[in-house]
């Protein structure tokens, strides 16, 4: 009994040895596996998560000025009345900052030209005159728009676009265009 007994626990000792190489094996076929799906659809998954977080880096970078920009008014009109206000004071880099930040470069240079050529009261005439004068045409919360005339007494060349227009005598409607800013405030859009 005692040889049989002994076989036996040789036995047992042995299937538990060899269950355990298999389940060892197991382990790590389970464990590579993971690591080649890893591996596979890990990379995909970085590399979205780094994408979209430098996607979000991007937008933020692109709309911080937007968002720190704090000239304008809470309505179109006060925007408006505020530029005024600049252009009296012939604070012209204060006046430009009530544009849309693309137009403000653009109109800054503009304003220092009027300036320059003694044009800047004439200039504040004609837009005091227009908003006195302007009607309402749309407001949809977002963009709005006010039309106004203006009365060419003679044949003039301006400036538009980059390029010199001729202008003859006439009447001609333009328009004031708003637009709501990230931050909520009204800037003038185009003039």
């Amino acid at each position: 009994m005692n040889g049989s007994g002994n076989q036996n626990l040789g036995e047992e000792k042995r299937f538990k040895i060899e269950l355990k190489h298999w389940v060892g094996a197991l382990i790590v076929g389970v464990v590579a596996g993971l690591v080649i799906f890893g591996m596979l659809r890990g990379q995909e998954f970085l590399a979205n998560f780094l994408i979209g977080r430098e996607a979000k880096r991007v937008q933020e970078e692109f709309e911080r000025p937007y968002k720190e920009d704090k000239y304008g008014g809470k309505t179109p009109e006060q925007t408006f009345d505020m530029f005024l206000a600049a252009l009296r004071k012939r604070d012209i880099d204060l006046a430009s900052k009530y544009f849309v930040l693309e137009n403000q470069e653009e109109w800054l240079e503009k304003l220092s030209q009027y300036k320059e050529n003694n044009n800047l009261s004439d200039f504040l005439k004609e837009l005091e005159r227009e908003r006195k004068e302007w009607e309402f045409i749309k407001n949809d919360g977002e963009t709005a728009e006010y039309s106004y005339t203006v009365v060419v007494e003679k044949a003039t060349k301006t400036k538009f676009g980059g390029q010199i227009i001729d202008i003859p005598p006439g009447e001609y409607k333009n328009s004031i265009i708003f637009i709501k800013s990230i931050n909520k405030l009204w800037k003038i859009s185009s003039l």
